[in-house]
């Protein structure tokens, strides 16, 4: 059998993969066992594989154009997780960056995302940005966050400073991808990790206040390239913009309130066993937001999810 590498894809075009398996990168196509079983790789996946003759330098500049001693994908390893769409798979963390101005910060999208990386048991990251713009939203974000359970940030990812030295050691041997809507300062965290690859700033649309998309396909990107000189990757992906919630054998419209880390403490105090957690008499979820102790925006939401998994089919 030829001499077999561990690599991870670091991203797939057109049936070409490219995988790195440091310090180098390498140009593979998925062998036609590997297809007939159903499997189809996708950027983050760690796979095995059999290296062509050509090995690239990881500096970040695209593959020259496939040659036919391209090697070729044997195995794709156990996943820890996956996402179809955006397809990527393997993630640490999830980093949801939110706009605290121009466009207004979306508090319902947000605790989606942070329900959905808890249902794929993924650490949410939060990065509330363009915080110069609005210093007290930010700040305020920020703590309603914090107290609620989650590594939150409040940023200025256009400003010309280095990334915050928490975020920066919470992204540290980590494959994160990043999350939020286009227009939020997504490529413009991206452009100040990796200041050598700049990527394409999107013009937010003044009609819709989304910004045009700028990323078209999930590229993972070493961090040992950018400012912070750490293992680790980050995925930019588009699509979780679209992302909904699906019931499953962990989450439904009852487990839902286990997946608001601030409720926790107030589970099982309530007057009713079976208590929803809505109009109750009695309910210690609602006592607790009419005395400030849970954020009425994050109880707003639970409420918003929870009516989203109720119309759903049961699995």
């Amino acid at each position: 059998m030829p001499d077999t590498l561990n690599g991870i894809i670091l991203s797939c075009s057109g049936g070409r993969y490219e995988v790195f398996a440091p310090p180098y990168r390498y140009s593979c196509y998925a062998k036609g066992a590997l297809r007939h079983l159903g499997a189809k790789p996708i950027a983050g996946d760690r796979v095995l594989f059999v290296p062509g003759k050509d090995r690239f330098e990881d500096d970040g500049t695209p593959l020259p154009p496939s040659e036919t001693d391209d090697g070729y994908l044997l195995q794709i390893l156990p996943r820890t997780n996956v996402f179809s769409r955006p397809p990527c798979a393997n993630l640490d963390r999830l980093l949801i960056v939110v706009s605290v101005l121009d466009p207004a910060p979306d508090t319902v999208y947000l605790d989606r995302l942070t329900v959905l990386a808890a249902q794929a048991r993924i650490e949410p990251l939060i990065c509330f940005n363009k915080a110069d713009l609005d210093p007290i939203t930010a700040n305020d974000l920020k703590e309603r966050y914090r107290l609620a359970g989650y590594d939150a940030f409040a940023v200025s990812f256009a400003a010309d400073h280095a990334p915050d030295s928490a975020l920066a050691a919470a992204l540290s041997g980590k494959t994160t991808a990043l999350a939020g809507f286009s227009g939020v300062g997504k490529t413009s965290f991206f452009n100040r990790l990796f200041p050598h690859e700049r990527g394409e700033v999107g013009e937010l649309s003044k009609k819709i206040q989304r910004g045009k998309n700028t990323t078209r396909q999930t590229v993972l990107h070493s961090l040992s390239r950018s400012i912070l000189h750490t293992d680790g990757y980050l995925a930019d992906a588009a699509g979780f913009s679209q992302l909904k919630l699906y019931r499953d054998d962990r989450l439904n419209e009852d487990t839902l309130c286990e997946f608001f880390p601030e409720f926790s403490e107030f589970l099982g105090a309530c007057r009713y066993t079976k208590c929803r957690h809505g109009a109750e008499d009695g309910c210690a979820i609602t006592k607790a937001v009419s005395e400030g102790k849970i954020a009425q925006s994050r109880y707003d939401s639970y409420l918003a999810l929870k009516q989203e998994l109720s119309l759903q089919k049961p699995y």
